[in-house]
Protein backbone atom coordinates (compact mmCIF):
# COMPACT_ATOMS: atom_id res chain seq x y z
CA UNK A 1 0.00 0.00 0.00
CA UNK A 2 1.09 3.17 -1.13
CA UNK A 3 1.07 6.93 -1.13
CA UNK A 4 1.87 9.06 -3.38
CA UNK A 5 2.53 13.12 -3.39
CA UNK A 6 1.81 14.83 -6.59
CA UNK A 7 3.61 18.39 -7.42
CA UNK A 8 1.66 21.14 -7.32
CA UNK A 9 2.75 22.53 -10.45
CA UNK A 10 1.32 26.04 -9.40
CA UNK A 11 3.33 26.22 -6.01
CA UNK A 12 0.51 27.58 -4.31
CA UNK A 13 0.51 26.95 -0.02
CA UNK A 14 -3.40 26.03 0.15
CA UNK A 15 -3.39 22.75 -0.72
CA UNK A 16 -1.65 19.17 -2.00
CA UNK A 17 -2.67 16.03 -4.29
CA UNK A 18 -2.07 12.56 -3.33
CA UNK A 19 -2.25 9.54 -4.94
CA UNK A 20 -3.61 6.11 -3.00
CA UNK A 21 -2.10 3.15 -4.60
CA UNK A 22 -3.73 -0.21 -4.75
CA UNK A 23 -7.01 1.29 -2.38
CA UNK A 24 -10.44 1.58 -3.34
CA UNK A 25 -11.76 4.21 -1.33
CA UNK A 26 -14.58 7.22 -1.98
CA UNK A 27 -12.96 9.75 0.29
CA UNK A 28 -10.30 10.36 2.57
CA UNK A 29 -10.10 12.16 6.05
CA UNK A 30 -8.37 14.82 7.33
CA UNK A 31 -7.09 15.64 10.73
CA UNK A 32 -5.62 18.80 11.62
CA UNK A 33 -2.95 20.03 14.76
CA UNK A 34 -4.31 19.41 18.46
CA UNK A 35 -8.01 19.33 17.56
CA UNK A 36 -9.91 16.47 17.73
CA UNK A 37 -11.75 17.99 14.71
CA UNK A 38 -11.65 16.53 10.98
CA UNK A 39 -13.39 16.81 7.48
CA UNK A 40 -13.78 14.82 4.55
CA UNK A 41 -12.39 15.10 0.64
CA UNK A 42 -13.69 12.74 -2.31
CA UNK A 43 -11.11 10.86 -4.16
CA UNK A 44 -12.08 10.71 -7.56
CA UNK A 45 -9.81 8.46 -9.93
CA UNK A 46 -7.55 7.50 -6.80
CA UNK A 47 -6.12 10.75 -6.10
CA UNK A 48 -7.56 13.52 -3.47
CA UNK A 49 -6.60 17.48 -3.31
CA UNK A 50 -5.74 18.00 0.06
CA UNK A 51 -6.54 21.46 1.52
CA UNK A 52 -5.37 23.07 4.93
CA UNK A 53 -8.15 24.41 6.80
CA UNK A 54 -9.85 27.64 5.59
CA UNK A 55 -6.34 27.64 3.00
CA UNK A 56 -4.21 29.49 5.63
CA UNK A 57 -3.77 27.23 8.62
CA UNK A 58 -0.44 25.84 7.94
CA UNK A 59 1.78 22.75 10.17
CA UNK A 60 0.77 19.15 9.91
CA UNK A 61 -2.25 17.48 8.46
CA UNK A 62 -2.82 13.83 8.87
CA UNK A 63 -4.68 12.16 5.95
CA UNK A 64 -6.40 8.60 5.85
CA UNK A 65 -8.67 6.80 3.68
CA UNK A 66 -10.35 3.48 4.37
CA UNK A 67 -11.76 0.66 2.69
CA UNK A 68 -14.22 -1.96 3.63
CA UNK A 69 -15.24 -5.65 2.97
CA UNK A 70 -17.00 -7.99 4.48
CA UNK A 71 -14.17 -9.96 5.82
CA UNK A 72 -11.06 -7.40 5.17
CA UNK A 73 -10.46 -3.94 6.49
CA UNK A 74 -7.85 -1.78 5.19
CA UNK A 75 -6.68 1.80 6.01
CA UNK A 76 -3.50 3.67 4.96
CA UNK A 77 -2.48 7.17 6.49
CA UNK A 78 0.01 9.91 6.46
CA UNK A 79 0.88 13.05 7.23
CA UNK A 80 1.64 16.59 5.12
CA UNK A 81 3.27 19.78 5.96
CA UNK A 82 1.74 23.21 4.97
CA UNK A 83 3.85 25.91 5.60
CA UNK A 84 1.61 28.78 6.94
CA UNK A 85 2.40 28.90 10.79
CA UNK A 86 -0.09 26.50 12.51
CA UNK A 87 -0.39 24.31 15.79
CA UNK A 88 1.48 21.61 17.09
CA UNK A 89 0.50 17.81 16.05
CA UNK A 90 0.14 16.38 19.58
CA UNK A 91 -3.80 16.00 19.25
CA UNK A 92 -4.08 14.87 15.98
CA UNK A 93 -1.41 12.08 16.65
CA UNK A 94 -2.94 10.78 19.67
CA UNK A 95 -5.91 10.08 17.72
CA UNK A 96 -7.37 6.96 17.27
CA UNK A 97 -7.87 7.35 13.60
CA UNK A 98 -9.24 3.91 12.38
CA UNK A 99 -10.01 0.46 14.33
CA UNK A 100 -5.80 -0.58 13.75
CA UNK A 101 -3.69 2.49 13.69
CA UNK A 102 -0.10 3.27 13.44
CA UNK A 103 1.07 6.33 13.99
CA UNK A 104 4.21 8.21 14.92
CA UNK A 105 4.82 9.13 18.42
CA UNK A 106 6.35 12.49 17.50
CA UNK A 107 6.94 13.88 13.91
CA UNK A 108 9.94 16.17 12.91
CA UNK A 109 9.89 19.61 12.91
CA UNK A 110 9.42 22.53 10.52
CA UNK A 111 12.69 21.90 7.59
CA UNK A 112 13.55 18.77 9.59
CA UNK A 113 12.80 14.65 8.40
CA UNK A 114 13.58 11.10 9.63
CA UNK A 115 16.55 10.77 8.99
CA UNK A 116 18.75 7.48 8.30
CA UNK A 117 20.87 6.83 11.74
CA UNK A 118 18.03 7.49 14.18
CA UNK A 119 15.22 5.81 16.06
CA UNK A 120 11.74 6.81 15.82
CA UNK A 121 8.12 5.54 17.64
CA UNK A 122 5.24 4.52 16.39
CA UNK A 123 2.43 3.37 18.45
CA UNK A 124 0.35 0.41 17.17
CA UNK A 125 -3.06 0.48 18.51
CA UNK A 126 -6.64 -1.68 17.99
CA UNK A 127 -9.76 -0.45 18.86
CA UNK A 128 -7.65 2.56 21.01
CA UNK A 129 -5.93 -0.03 22.91
CA UNK A 130 -2.17 -0.69 22.41
CA UNK A 131 -0.78 -3.79 21.08
CA UNK A 132 1.82 -5.54 22.93
CA UNK A 133 4.32 -7.49 20.87
CA UNK A 134 2.62 -7.02 17.59
CA UNK A 135 4.67 -7.45 14.44
CA UNK A 136 5.44 -4.40 12.25
CA UNK A 137 6.80 -4.65 8.78
CA UNK A 138 9.13 -1.72 7.46
CA UNK A 139 10.10 -1.42 4.22
CA UNK A 140 11.61 1.14 2.13
CA UNK A 141 11.86 2.15 -1.57
CA UNK A 142 16.13 1.59 -1.20
CA UNK A 143 14.45 -2.04 -0.72
CA UNK A 144 15.02 -2.39 2.89
CA UNK A 145 12.94 -5.04 4.58
CA UNK A 146 12.66 -5.59 8.21
CA UNK A 147 9.97 -6.77 10.99
CA UNK A 148 9.78 -5.16 14.54
CA UNK A 149 7.81 -5.68 17.44
CA UNK A 150 6.23 -3.95 19.51
CA UNK A 151 6.94 -3.40 23.83
CA UNK A 152 4.44 -3.88 26.16
CA UNK A 153 2.87 -0.29 25.81
CA UNK A 154 2.45 -0.77 22.08
CA UNK A 155 5.54 1.41 21.09
CA UNK A 156 7.76 -0.34 18.23
CA UNK A 157 11.41 1.92 17.94
CA UNK A 158 12.35 2.11 14.05
CA UNK A 159 15.76 2.41 12.49
CA UNK A 160 16.40 4.24 9.89
CA UNK A 161 18.46 2.95 7.69
CA UNK A 162 21.58 4.17 5.55
CA UNK A 163 20.37 2.14 2.36
CA UNK A 164 20.98 5.26 0.09
CA UNK A 165 22.45 4.15 -3.30
CA UNK A 166 25.96 5.66 -4.24
CA UNK A 167 25.67 8.65 -6.37
CA UNK A 168 26.95 8.78 -9.84
CA UNK A 169 29.46 11.83 -9.74
CA UNK A 170 29.63 11.95 -13.37
CA UNK A 171 25.90 12.65 -13.17
CA UNK A 172 26.37 15.49 -10.81
CA UNK A 173 28.43 17.71 -12.87
CA UNK A 174 27.03 19.83 -15.56
CA UNK A 175 28.89 20.73 -19.12
CA UNK A 176 31.49 22.89 -17.60
CA UNK A 177 32.68 20.41 -14.66
CA UNK A 178 31.28 22.33 -11.79
CA UNK A 179 29.89 19.55 -9.03
CA UNK A 180 26.27 20.49 -7.80
CA UNK A 181 25.73 17.33 -5.78
CA UNK A 182 27.30 18.44 -2.18
CA UNK A 183 23.92 20.59 -1.18
CA UNK A 184 21.26 18.28 -1.71
CA UNK A 185 20.05 15.47 0.48
CA UNK A 186 18.37 12.14 -0.61
CA UNK A 187 14.87 11.18 0.23
CA UNK A 188 13.04 8.02 -0.24
CA UNK A 189 9.83 6.87 0.83
CA UNK A 190 9.01 4.01 3.81
CA UNK A 191 5.97 2.64 4.73
CA UNK A 192 4.74 0.92 7.90
CA UNK A 193 2.43 -2.12 8.12
CA UNK A 194 0.64 -4.09 10.81
CA UNK A 195 -1.89 -6.59 10.27
CA UNK A 196 -4.36 -8.43 12.92
CA UNK A 197 -7.87 -10.10 13.46
CA UNK A 198 -10.43 -8.50 15.36
CA UNK A 199 -14.53 -8.96 14.91
CA UNK A 200 -13.76 -11.85 12.28
CA UNK A 201 -12.20 -9.70 10.42
CA UNK A 202 -8.73 -9.16 8.86
CA UNK A 203 -7.46 -5.31 9.75
CA UNK A 204 -4.28 -4.12 7.58
CA UNK A 205 -3.11 -0.68 7.95
CA UNK A 206 -0.26 1.58 6.68
CA UNK A 207 1.77 4.38 7.14
CA UNK A 208 3.57 6.04 4.44
CA UNK A 209 5.90 8.93 4.78
CA UNK A 210 9.40 9.97 3.70
CA UNK A 211 13.20 9.73 5.24
CA UNK A 212 16.25 11.43 4.28
CA UNK A 213 20.09 10.90 4.38
CA UNK A 214 22.07 11.84 7.55
CA UNK A 215 22.83 14.74 9.35
CA UNK A 216 26.30 14.85 8.18
CA UNK A 217 25.08 13.34 4.62
CA UNK A 218 28.48 14.48 2.67
CA UNK A 219 30.34 15.76 5.73
CA UNK A 220 30.97 12.37 7.33
CA UNK A 221 34.30 11.58 5.30
CA UNK A 222 35.66 15.06 6.08
CA UNK A 223 34.66 15.25 9.61
CA UNK A 224 36.67 11.53 10.47
CA UNK A 225 39.59 12.77 8.50
CA UNK A 226 39.51 16.10 10.58
CA UNK A 227 38.97 14.41 13.74
CA UNK A 228 41.71 11.91 13.20
CA UNK A 229 44.32 14.52 12.67
CA UNK A 230 42.84 16.50 15.93
CA UNK A 231 43.58 13.18 17.81
CA UNK A 232 47.16 12.87 16.35
CA UNK A 233 48.17 16.50 16.73
CA UNK A 234 46.80 16.14 20.34
CA UNK A 235 48.52 12.91 21.08
CA UNK A 236 51.57 13.70 19.57
CA UNK A 237 53.25 15.51 22.73
CA UNK A 238 52.51 12.23 24.77
CA UNK A 239 54.24 9.80 22.29
CA UNK A 240 57.38 12.04 22.59
CA UNK A 241 60.32 9.74 25.07
CA UNK A 242 61.21 11.95 28.05
CA UNK A 243 64.71 13.02 28.37
CA UNK A 244 66.68 11.21 31.38
CA UNK A 245 66.16 13.10 34.32
CA UNK A 246 63.40 15.47 33.55
CA UNK A 247 59.52 15.25 33.42
CA UNK A 248 57.21 13.32 31.44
Amino acid sequence: MEIEFTPDKKRTRGFKRIIFKNLQADEATVHHGDAEESWTVAVKDNAAKIESRGGKQGGYHWIGALSEKEDLVQSVATAIYFPNPGPAPRGMLSLQKSALDISPVHLPREHQHFRAGENWDFLVRLNGKPLENTPVLFETKNRTREVFKTDQDGLVSIPFPFDFPEEDQSANQNAEGHNHSQARRKKASFALTVEQYADDRKHITHFNYHYTTGAFYKKDLALGIGFALFGMIVAAPLLRKPKKGGKT
